[in-house]
């Protein structure tokens, strides 16, 4: 007999990649993943998707099973099959590829993409004493340049006052004056024990370490004249006589006032 009409027809196979794979730092746990879907064999849709990455250049994470079909996955959202955990701050994720999977199986993972969490930022290196008087201790410090993706907001100090833990306060950029009288930054007590004054370089996922603490006192009155005596007496003359005070190198003694009375009147 004359032979039938011919066919031809392709064995099922699995898709192809996937295309235009992003990631975005969404938060200090997560990585937001985004690609454009292969254009798969309707015979065999894509079902799902595979999400392989490395967190710290530990081990492979398991390979993440997607719960749909869409074009995003967040890592370290707690969603897929085995869950997706949450990811350390400052995280360096390597090896992201994303692989289609239909009924056939998981399609090629191309052009793998890397990223880091979001962090805090580095600690204040160089806190340093400025200019130190009888209520106000000035601090200094550089800028710190963190992840331009969060940048540095703000900074804030703390410090205790004569063993007292002070309320902290806070500036915009680097630089501050304890005690400088603005709304919740009063003048400090003469004399004061200004002890373990640290810094934190703040962005929107939180404060950095701290610095290297300082420790300072305010600036006071010399001590008190403890031998003040006679000398020579003469009709018209009074000699006193003292011994000098130690006092503090950054406010030395100018001068010495003298008080008395004479006959009842005060000179």
């Amino acid at each position: 007999a004359p032979p039938s009409n011919l066919v031809s027809a392709t064995t099922l196979d699995v898709p192809p990649p996937v295309t235009s794979l992003s990631v975005t730092a969404a938060s200090p746990s997560t990585l937001t993943l985004a690609w454009t879907p292969p254009v798969a064999d309707p015979r065999a849709p894509v079902t799902a998707y595979e999400v392989r990455y490395t967190v710290n250049g530990a081990a492979p994470h398991p390979p993440v099973l997607t719960p749909s079909a869409a074009s995003s996955f967040v890592i370290g959202s707690g969603l897929g099959e085995p869950a997706s955990s949450p990811l350390p701050k400052g995280a360096t994720v390597t090896g992201i590829a994303v692989l289609a999977r239909n009924s056939v199986g998981p399609g090629r993972g191309e052009n793998a993409v890397a990223a880091t969490t979001l962090d805090v930022p580095r600690a204040v290196a160089d806190l340093a004493l400025g200019e130190v008087s009888a209520s106000t201790v000035a601090l200094v410090w550089s800028a710190v340049d963190g992840d331009p993706r969060v940048p540095v907001t703000r900074y804030r100090a703390r410090f205790s006052v004569n063993g007292v833990a002070h309320k902290e306060v806070t500036t915009t950029s680097p630089g501050l004056t304890l005690g400088s009288n603005a709304p919740g930054n009063e003048p400090l007590p003469r004399g004061a024990s200004v002890t373990n004054i640290i810094v934190h370089a703040i962005n929107s996922v939180g404060p950095s370490s701290p610095s290297s603490p300082l420790s300072t006192t305010t600036l006071d009155v010399p001590g008190r004249v403890r031998d003040l005596g006679l000398g020579g007496v003469t009709a018209t003359t009074v000699q006193l006589t003292w011994s000098a005070i130690v006092s503090d190198p950054r406010a030395p003694i100018a001068d010495h006032e003298v008080r008395y009375t004479v006959n009842g009147v005060s000179h």
